[in-house]
C-alpha cells in the first residue's frame, strides 16, 4: 500500500511540474512492431513494395525496418514524431526534414512532401518555425526557445525531395520556401553576418552561435537557390545564391570550426578533424545512393 502511495504522489510530482513547464498533457504515443515476422505481410509490406528499399544484402533488412519505423512514427497529417516516447512525440523541423528525404529516396514521394506540408500551417508569421510541434498541429508542448536550423533544414529538404522525386515543389511549399529565404536572409543581413546564437540539435542554451545552425542556414539558402533555378527563375536564385555564399564566408580560419563567435572568428579549434572526417565520409555515403 505505501509503495503504490508513493508511486502515486510521484506521478502527480510529474504530472504537476509539465504542466507548469507548459508541456500539457501527453499525446498518444506512436506504436513500433519488433516481431521477426513484422515486415512479412499486410500494408506495411504492400507500402515497401510500392517503393524501393535502398541497400543490398544484410543492409537492406535494416534499412527496411527503418523506412517501417518512419512509417509508424508519421502522422496522416505529416507530422513526424522524433521518437516512440513521450519526450520525443513531437515534430522538430529537422527530424521531419530527414525522414522527408528518406521517403523521396525510397520511393515514396506523396509521403516526403506531406511530412513537408506538415509545416506550412506551423510556420510563424515572420517565417521562421518553432523548435517543436505538436503532433496534431495545435501548436507547441512548452515555451523552449526556436532552434534556427530548422528553417534551413526544411528548405534543404524541399529542393532534395524535388531532385530525387523530380517533382516540382507544390505551391503551399513554394510559399513556406520564400518565407523562411526571408527570414534567414533578415537574420544574417544578406549573408553579412552570422545569426543570432541558438540551441541547435543539442537542444541547451547557446551563448555563441554554433556550426550546427549557421552550416543548416547556408545550405538551405544554397538549396532554395537551386529550386528559383529549377522554376526558371534565374535573378532570385542568383541573389539568394551570393547571400549563401557571403554566409559561408563570413567565418574564414579553418574549414569547419566546431563553433564562431558573432563576428565570425572561431571559437575552437578549426579546422575540426571529426568534423571535416564526417563531412566527408557523409558525402561519400549519399554519393553512393
Amino acid at each position: 500500500m505505501r509503495r503504490r502511495l508513493v508511486l502515486a504522489t510521484g506521478a502527480a510530482l510529474v504530472a504537476a511540474a509539465a504542466l507548469q513547464l507548459g508541456a500539457g498533457p501527453a499525446e498518444p504515443l506512436p506504436t513500433l512492431h519488433n516481431a521477426a515476422d513484422w515486415a512479412g505481410s499486410g500494408p506495411d509490406a504492400a507500402w515497401l513494395d510500392r517503393g524501393t528499399v535502398p541497400g543490398a544484402g544484410v543492409h537492406r533488412g535494416l534499412v527496411a525496418r527503418a523506412l517501417l519505423d518512419l512509417r509508424a512514427l508519421t502522422r496522416p497529417n505529416g507530422a513526424v514524431a522524433a521518437g516512440p516516447s513521450g519526450p520525443w512525440a513531437y515534430a522538430w523541423p529537422r527530424d521531419n526534414a530527414f525522414v522527408a528525404v528518406a521517403y523521396a529516396v525510397s520511393g515514396h514521394p506523396d509521403d516526403a512532401w506531406r511530412t513537408l506540408q506538415f509545416f506550412v500551417g506551423t510556420q510563424r508569421d515572420d517565417g521562421d518555425f518553432e523548435a517543436r510541434y505538436r503532433l496534431d498541429g495545435s501548436g507547441v508542448p512548452d515555451n523552449r526557445p526556436r532552434q534556427t536550423d530548422g528553417a534551413g533544414w526544411l528548405l534543404w529538404a524541399i529542393d532534395t525531395v524535388r531532385r530525387e522525386t523530380g517533382q516540382s515543389v507544390p505551391a503551399d511549399l513554394r510559399t513556406l520556401r520564400d518565407r523562411a529565404v526571408a527570414r534567414v536572409v533578415a537574420l544574417t543581413a544578406g549573408g553579412r553576418r552570422l545569426p543570432p546564437a541558438s540551441p541547435d540539435y543539442w537542444e541547451v542554451p547557446e551563448r555563441r552561435v554554433t556550426l550546427a545552425t549557421v552550416a543548416p542556414l547556408a545550405a538551405g539558402l544554397e538549396a532554395a537557390a537551386r529550386t528559383h533555378a529549377a522554376e526558371g527563375d534565374a535573378e532570385r536564385s542568383a541573389a539568394i545564391a551570393a547571400a549563401a555564399a557571403r554566409l559561408r564566408g563570413v567565418t574564414s580560419w579553418g574549414s569547419l570550426p566546431e563553433k564562431v563567435l558573432p563576428d565570425g572568428r572561431p571559437a575552437g579549434p578549426a579546422p575540426l578533424a571529426w568534423t571535416a572526417a564526417l563531412f566527408v565520409l557523409i558525402e561519400a555515403e549519399l554519393a553512393a545512393l
